[in-house]
């Protein structure tokens, strides 16, 4: 077995296996009809009798509502879902599954250092506990998880729900061998990475370091760092995220480009993340996408600074040689122009983070040091940015894939 069947896990949850989907499925879809019942008996739909007076018809009527708002829920609200659900079980993957992700056993003569660097790459993309991710991503395609899926987790096409990183193994594997390049051939500088999420590459990067015994180097760990927003109102929830919801699945491209800064402004309800106009019709879509299945996106994910910082804090890697940039990056990354590197990690999504990243830091990349783009191959205005990047500066060393979605590629001049 060389790929993971997706649909074989599901991350609906009920206690006790599928049938107990059936049953509160049936039990809500009974209630609904029993109170539609009374609620014309009681002449709620329009005919009112003398033994059932008026107030119990406002009792009916409330009671209809609730339950068709909680079957609703229960057919389609991914969150309420995931409390009540059970993961239904599945097979554990099989050790071919494993060898086709380059999930193997290291080397019998492999040294605590190598054990202690293939344990970290496992753990902080979690191929260990296997958890149920939220969406998963191909270029141009998004849906909604159909539960863990070993291959997708191993390619970086899934948005984990507790892993500490969502670039998967493959990157992971290549963020390994150009750090281990670089400290073999001595190359100048630090290492940075623009876009750090909730930390994990840029843990990777520091646990290298570390098994390394590398002192003379840091981690530079760039992003917006945004706290989660505060709740709105539940009446403004129940209201705005409907209407939100309805407007994102109006088709049409001029539509769609005019109400995307709308968009923006509404899943960063501080009103201060830019809007990148450069943002390409895939991305919109992306982001359209994402607005109609605003549940399944990022619940209690925690990406804020004081959660990243926690996070190194877990692996025993906070300390002096980690250094965290927040703000958006045209306002942080010129503030690195004395400092050298001889890796960059563009992980910006967007044409003007990845056009920021590429100005601000390639010039300050040491000859034989690394540039990888996470992004390449997910957003079209990522790769113009790249690709004009490149042109304008003549640079001409190979573009060298690394999965589906990323490159990168050696500077050599």
């Amino acid at each position: 077995m060389t790929e993971i069947d997706s649909g074989r896990a599901n991350m609906d949850k009920v206690g006790g296996g599928a049938g107990g989907k059936e049953a509160w499925l049936f039990i809500t879809v009974a209630a609904v009809s029993f109170a539609l019942f009374y609620a014309w008996r009681s002449g709620w739909l329009g005919v009112q009798t003398p033994e059932h007076p008026g107030w119990f018809a406002v009792v009916c009527g409330a009671w209809t509502l609730g339950a068709l708002y909680l079957w609703i829920q229960l057919a389609f609200g991914i969150r309420l879902r995931n409390l009540l659900f059970e993961e239904f079980s599945r097979p554990p993957d099989s050790p071919e599954a494993f060898a086709a992700t380059a999930l193997t056993a290291p080397p019998a003569d492999a040294d605590a250092r190598q054990l202690y660097i293939d344990m970290v790459k496992r753990v902080v993309s979690n191929v260990i506990y296997e958890d149920a991710p939220f969406w998963f991503y191909t270029p141009g395609a998004a849906r909604i998880a159909a539960g863990y899926d070993l291959r997708r987790r191993a390619m970086g096409e899934d948005l984990p729900s507790v892993a500490h990183t969502m670039i998967g193994l493959r990157r992971l594997d290549n963020l390994h061998r150009c750090i281990e390049t670089i400290l073999t051939e001595k190359v100048p500088g630090d290492l940075i990475e623009t876009g750090s999420y909730c930390g994990g590459a840029a843990i990777f990067m520091r646990a290298v370091l570390r098994a390394h015994a590398a002192v003379d180097r840091r981690v530079f760990a760039c992003d917006a760092y945004q706290e989660p927003a505060p709740a709105p109102p539940t009446l403004l929830l129940h209201v705005f995220a409907p209407l939100l919801k309805a407007l994102a699945a109006i088709p049409g491209r001029r539509f769609r480009r005019a109400f995307y800064p709308y968009i923006m402004k509404a899943l960063h309800m501080d009103g201060k993340f830019p809007v990148d106009e450069h943002a390409g019709d895939d991305f919109i879509d992306f982001m359209f996408w994402a607005v109609r299945n605003v549940d399944s996106m990022l619940p209690d994910k925690k990406a804020g600074l004081a959660h990243v910082r926690a996070n190194f804090a877990r692996y025993g890697l906070l300390d002096e040689q980690t250094v965290f940039l927040k703000g958006f990056f045209a306002d942080t990354l010129p503030q690195l122009r004395d400092e050298r590197f001889a890796l960059v990690r563009l992980d910006g999504d967007a044409y003007e983070s990845t056009r920021t990243g590429l100005t601000e830091l390639y010039p300050r990349l040491e000859r034989g040091g690394f540039l990888i783009v996470d992004d390449f191959n997910s957003f079209a205005e990522c790769k113009r940015a790249v690709l004009e990047y490149r042109a304008e500066r003549g640079i001409s060393e190979p573009i060298i894939p690394i999965d589906s979605l990323s490159v990168y590629w050696r500077k050599d001049s």
